[in-house]
């Protein structure tokens, strides 16, 4: 036993020193943070390694001169989020010395109007004076090397704004909707213009792009309204999609002599060797305009929001249409695409809404995805032969659509394809195709097991989804319009994201013992449906009072957008709530979430009623949910008091957790227990 309470008493003594120690040691090598007075607050700082930082704010903060050293230590740094969401603050001034200007330090200070740099700072980080919508002066310091990616994202009110020499960089959405920006002054070294860098910049009427400029992003002059010209220098090799979109004031491009990359003819912008047209100004006079022969590609959004243009003449050797490149040319009635196309990009020809006839020729393999999506009149369209693939979407919402053929080539449909397409009654396909079989006018896979697509125009008020389906792909009944009733097959194992979604007039609906797979929204915004039956023996679903959840109850799948309920409460064993899972139940008023449903999917209450108000704990999922979306909310009877406010806000500042403190006093615990043993072991026998 001796040896027994020895070796206890060593290890105890031990460990006492070896807590004590080591929380020693780490207080040395750990932060010293403090707090320094200001007006209306104080800043929360930290020195690490002889560097001074400031790291945070208390209280309400206005008018702060940062200082230039924290307890003798210099300050070198505005740290990352410092001054995150500081509402207080109206004017920032930073002294000599500092280096840094942290990821997020000034982020969301709606309150800030001026701030005051020093030349030292090399550094402004992502997202530094995000959204600070007050903001009408700063000076960018001499020593800036690069503007990051939106570092004064939504600055409203920032009228001018000189970017010193040495900067060569404008980051991704670095300036975007600085609506208020009239002077921008570009520095010779400039070499890149970040993806939407200038987007909506709306007061800029002028701008000079420096002849050391490479490459400019996609969007980057976005709605730059006030443009009426632009050259583009000679050094420039890479202009990006949609780069001059909705500048509807912009007349013409013009490109500085000596280019290698671009050439400009009549005003329009084309590769240096004319076989690529990559721009056609919006604002450039007349209502119709022929593309000149040598052109094999039309770029991205080249054409993209040209209203005014009536009529496009295309060339014999074009042969590729880029993403967006007429989209919404809501002036054009008809087209030709000439022999040689073989590629419609996604959204080619999206919302062109007076189009009512395209001629496809033989040539094209694939049609894009939404590439005809929103194309209102389109009445008719001859799918090519040749056709191999035909997008997502490729024409939804194309409602004046009354007769398609899938030709015998063709191997692929997109979901949704011909999603809200109300006028088709039925789907055709071509004797041979391999892949797919129309039955009474309802597009299947060749072999039955798939229901790729139900005509949303169908007449008949009912159907039967034939025997041999295993699966109804997504959106394949969805705004079915005449549908009332809809029996499913036993042997159906899987309905898809929105199967069913906005059959508004579907009154009841009984899932078979067999299904197992559920996609999100899969019966969303069915107006008329009041209850989600199960039939006996599915091991997988369970409708309570008309809902969906799974067997177990821990995931919330559909609640009927019909039931006339105004109020609901979640079961308190769900974990989950599916995407768009109440998505158009207009009568609902009131949800109770009672659990932690830590899980809620994607517009789960889209286009529900106006006046929904979700009810739920403090913090929760659903609280934040709320919060991020704009919905009202509010604690249940039995939660503790909390503002919604309070909702998933950042901690404006941290205190240091005492680990030391806890560590030495843990350590002095263990060795006076030690003492204890010691004092006591001659009491103890053997």
């Amino acid at each position: 036993m001796k040896r027994l309470t020895r070796a206890v008493l060593g290890m105890l003594v031990a460990v006492g020193l070896l807590i004590g120690g080591l929380s020693a040691v780490a207080d040395d090598a750990s932060e010293i943070t403090d707090v320094l007075e200001v007006d209306g607050g104080a800043l929360i700082y930290t020195i690490t390694d002889g560097i001074g930082a400031i790291t945070g704010f208390q209280g309400s903060p206005t008018d702060v001169t940062i200082p230039f050293s924290v307890a003798g230590v210099p300050v070198q740094a505005i740290a990352e989020k410092a001054f995150y969401e500081c509402d207080s603050l109206t004017s920032v001034t930073v002294p000599e010395g500092v280096k840094l200007i942290g990821s997020s330090a000034f982020y969301a200070c709606r309150s800030l109007e001026t701030v005051t740099l020093p030349d030292s700072v090399g550094i402004i980080s992502p997202y530094a004076f995000y959204y600070c919508d007050k903001l009408t002066s700063i000076n960018l310091p001499s020593g800036l090397t690069a503007l990051s990616d939106y570092a004064f994202y939504a600055c409203l009110n920032l009228p001018e704004l000189t970017i010193p020499a040495g900067v060569t960089r404008i980051g991704d959405y670095g300036l975007y909707a600085c609506k208020s920006l009239t002077s921008l002054d570009l520095p010779r070294g400039l070499t890149a213009i970040g993806h939407y860098a200038l987007y909506d910049c709306v007061g800029l009427t002028s701008l000079t792009l420096p002849d050391t400029l490479q490459t400019v992003g996609d969007y980057a002059f976005y709605d730059c309204v006030g443009l009426t010209s632009l050259t583009l220098p000679k050094s420039l090799t890479s202009f990006g999609a949609g780069a001059l979109l909705a500048c509807r004031a912009l007349q013409t491009v013009a490109v500085a002599p000596g280019s290698t990359a671009f050439a400009v003819r009549d005003g329009v912008l084309f590769s240096a060797d004319g076989s690529r047209l990559v721009l056609y100004p919006m604002g450039r006079d007349g209502a119709e305009y022929a593309v000149p022969d040598g052109v094999t590609e039309i770029a991205a959004e080249a054409f993209s929001m040209c209203k005014s243009l009536t009529a496009i003449t295309l060339p014999s050797g074009l042969v590729t249409l880029g993403d967006y490149a007429f989209a919404q040319c809501t002036g054009l009635t008809d087209m030709w695409l000439p022999d040689g196309v073989q590629s419609i990009g996604n959204d080619a020809f999206y919302a062109c809404v007076n189009l009512t006839a395209i001629d496809l020729p033989d040539s094209v393999t694939a049609i894009g995805e939404e590439a005809f999506c929103d194309c209102l009149s389109l009445s008719h369209v001859a799918l090519p032969a040749s056709l191999t693939d035909l997008g997502v979407y490729a024409f939804s919402g194309c409602e004046s659509l009354t007769a398609i053929t899938l030709p015998k080539a063709l191997k692929t449909v997109g979901d949704g394809a011909f999603l809200g397409c109300s006028a088709l009654s039925a789907f055709s396909v071509e004797a041979g195709n391999t892949a797919y079989v129309a039955v009474d006018g309802v597009l299947l896979s060749a072999d039955g097991a798939t229901l790729c697509a139900y005509p949303a125009g169908k007449p008949d008020l009912s159907y039967t989804v034939p025997d041999p389906v295993k699966t109804i792909a997504p959106f394949a009944l969805a705004r079915a319009i005449e549908l009332t009733s809809l029996t499913l097959p036993e042997g159906l194992t899987e309905i898809g994201e929105r199967g069913l979604a906005g059959d508004a007039l579907l009154k009841s609906l009984t899932l078979p013992a067999s299904l197992s797979a559920v996609g999100g929204g899969a019966f969303g915004w069915c107006g008329a449906l009041t209850a989600i039956q199960v039939a006996d023996g599915n091991p997988n679903f369970t409708s309570v009072d008309g809902v969906l959840y799974s067997a177990d109850a821990t995931i919330l799948y559909a609640y009927p957008a019909g039931k006339p309920d105004a109020a609901y409460t979640v079961a308190a064993t769900v974990d989950s709530i599916e995407d768009g899972a109440f998505a158009g139940a207009t009568h609902l008023k009131r949800v109770t979430v009672q659990g932690s449903a830590s899980d809620i999917g994607a517009g789960v209450f889209d286009d529900c009623a106006d006046d929904l108000v979700l009810y739920g704990q403090p913090g929760s999922s659903l609280a934040l949910y709320a919060h991020n979306h704009g919905l009202s909310f509010a604690e249940t009877n039995d939660a503790p008091a909390a503002t919604t406010s309070q909702i998933a806000a950042e901690p404006t500042s941290a205190t240091p957790f005492p680990w030391g403190w806890i560590g030495v006093g843990a350590g002095g615990i263990v060795l006076l227990l030690a003492g204890w043993l010691l004092a006591c072991k001659r009491r103890l026998p053997g």
